[in-house]
This record gives C-alpha cells, structure tokens and sequence, in this order.
C-alpha cells in the first residue's frame, strides 16, 4: 500500500499497522509482511525483528510453536536477527504445547544466539514452572 501510494514509511509506524492487521486477519498479515519484503527499500523502511515477532505471535496461537519457529526462520532469511521477544514468543508456545522442559529448550535455543532473558522470558518460564507445580524452578526465574 505505501509503495503503491508512494509514501515514505517508518518500520515502527508499518509494524503497528502490520500488528493492527494481524489481530483481525493472519494470513492478510502474512501476505503484507511477505510484499513488504519483496519491495526491498522501495517503501523506506525494512522489517525488523519486531515486524516478525508480530506474525510469530500470531502464528503461537494459531499453530503453536512449530508455526511459530517458521518465522524466526523466515527472519534469518530476510538477514534480520531474532531477538529475546521472538524467543519468549517460542518459549511461551512450546510451555503450552510441552510444558517447562520445552519451554526450557527455546531458551537454551536463544542463548545459543548470544541472547540473555528478559522480564517477560522469566517470568514466562515461571509461568510454565508453575503450572507444573515445579515451584523451586519458578522462584529462580522470579529472582532473575
């Protein structure tokens, strides 16, 4: 839309749209992010991590974490690099999908990529300890 109308665009202010869209239509979201991609710097502004953790949050709940990871991949493909939101993305699908051992494993994935938790990634991961009843677990990642 803003390289059909030619207008200059900021990642921060397409990455609300994007958000805004995926709320009410996924796949429309998916479609846009991809066009997006495809005009390179023609519209002024590239996806940045942001842009897709909106779509691997949505693909979360729609999928789970396989449908998820599918678009930290797709990030490394476009040369963007995914941060701690992506990865609490991922942890969080794979607590509700495998409980705290796979969430526990999405972490180890992301400190494999140099990438230390967060307030959300802990308390995620204490989120998940505790609906295993893993209370120990549960403090530490309060603690952090």
């Amino acid at each position: 839309w803003a390289v059909e109308n030619s207008i200059p665009c900021r990642t921060t202010l397409v990455n609300a749209a994007l958000a805004k869209v995926a709320k009410h239509d996924a796949a429309s979201a998916e479609r846009w992010l991809q066009r997006w991609l495809d005009c390179g710097d023609a519209v002024g502004a590239r996806p940045d991590a942001a842009s897709f953790n909106v779509l691997a949050g949505v693909a979360a709940r729609a999928g789970g974490a396989r449908r998820a990871g599918t678009w930290l991949r797709k990030a490394r493909d476009a040369g963007v690099q995914p941060n701690i939101a992506t990865f609490t993305t991922l942890i969080c699908a794979a607590a509700r999908e495998g409980g705290f051992q796979a969430a526990e494993r999405q972490l180890e994935r992301a400190a494999r990529q140099g990438l230390e938790p967060d307030l959300v990634t802990s308390t995620a991961l204490a989120s998940a300890a505790t609906k295993e009843r893993r209370y120990a677990a549960a403090e530490q990642w309060l603690q952090r």
